[in-house]
């Protein structure tokens, strides 16, 4: 399972550098950037607590905590323009 979370880890923050690199230039207010970064530093530190915690019921808890807030995330508006670019 680590080595799982460590894969998503890695494509999360690897898409999230290479939208930044591209368009951080043409697009001046990349504000929620931010949002997407803290939450992903966030939300990787509280799903590797609890995998090491090894309780299956937390560890259930907070992938589906973390899907929803992903969710969330994603349907916000200034999400949106970032991942249409």
């Amino acid at each position: 399972m680590h080595k799982r979370l460590k894969q998503i880890k890695e494509l999360y923050y690897g898409i999230f550098e290479q939208i930044h690199n591209r368009y951080s230039n043409i697009i001046g207010d990349l504000d929620s950037n931010e949002t997407v970064r803290s939450f992903g530093y966030n939300s990787f530190y509280v799903l590797e607590r609890s995998l090491n915690s090894e309780d299956c019921d937390l560890i259930r808890r907070e992938i589906i905590a973390f899907y929803q807030e992903y969710s969330k995330i994603a349907k916000k508006k200034d999400a949106r323009k970032i991942a249409a670019v």
